[in-house]
């Protein structure tokens, strides 16, 4: 059984893959500021301690989905973004000739132009795009094995993660109704995972419905009969830190197949999932 490195681990996509690829692999699952009693923790900003760690743990494929996701964190905290988003996946390079597969964000577009094909060249628009876009071109140059995946808007359930976290605790929660892209069901990403293995360079693995924040935050406060209102608001009233792309919507890479929005939103209605749940 081959052995695969989930670099994220603690994450909410990455608890998934744990979940769904475990009869498949001998999984190694990393994990940063929130562990459980099998995972490795690591610190992506201490380079030494990445090289370390993926010597001793010798993985046959990598998959990187690990590193500072919080937009407007990354706006503020640029050194540190750079520090673990681009330095930290230089180093998982540097120490391993295993295939990495390095999960990247529609981010890396301004949304002046949407949807974009993975041949288009990145535009990003804010800091965290900014490193994911320098990250994506590391991994492409140390091999043409290694493949960039990009996804959008993850929703779903995994084991203590529940996505959007706030959506359905609040009682109320503002969405923009002009930013759009292509969200895609957290269970689509093991579904396809033969696929994106077998793959070199950048595949987008996206859903196929086309979605405002605020359809999307809709969708999933009805699917889970939740009784928080969603405000609309337009881009110039959000005043957080990071601009947002305003439609980064993807094309979908052929030979990948999703789940329709309308099925995968079914999940909802089993919220209390703590195990691995079972794909809709």
């Amino acid at each position: 059984m081959e052995r695969l490195l989930i670099i994220g681990g603690s994450g909410f996509l990455g608890r998934r893959l744990t979940c769904d690829l475990a009869t498949r692999f001998a999984i190694v699952a990393t994990c940063h500021t929130t562990c459980r009693s099998s995972d490795f923790p690591l610190d992506l900003a201490v380079t030494d301690a990445v090289k370390h760690a993926i010597v001793k743990i010798a993985p046959d494929i990598i998959v990187h989905c690990g590193g500072l996701t919080d937009v407007d964190s990354c706006e503020m905290n640029p050194v540190r973004a750079w520090a673990v988003n681009v330095e930290g996946t230089r180093a998982v390079l540097e120490a391993t000739s295993a295939k990495v597969i390095y999960v990247s964000t529609d981010y890396v577009f301004d949304g002046d132009a949407g949807p974009y094909v993975p041949g288009t060249p990145p535009t990003p628009v804010n800091v965290y795009g900014a490193t994911k876009a320098a990250a994506e071109h590391d991994v492409l140059s140390a091999s043409r094995r290694n493949a960039v995946v990009r996804v959008a808007g993850l929703y779903g359930l995994a084991p203590g993660h529940l996505r959007v976290p706030d959506l359905v605790a609040s009682e109320s929660i503002s969405a923009r109704v002009d930013q759009y892209s292509t969200p895609l069901y957290v269970n689509d990403v093991a579904r396809n995972f033969t696929a994106i293995v077998g793959q070199g360079g950048i595949t987008h693995l996206v859903g196929e419905a086309r979605l405002s924040r605020y359809d999307l935050f809709r969708a999933i406060v009805g699917a889970a009969g939740s009784s928080t209102r969603v405000r609309g608001i337009r881009s110039a009233e959000d005043r957080r830190p990071a601009r947002r792309p305003a439609d980064a919507s993807l094309v979908r890479s052929p030979g990948l197949v999703t789940t329709p929005f309308e099925s995968a939103l079914r999940c909802f209605g089993a919220l209390a999932d703590t195990g691995c749940g079972r794909p809709v």
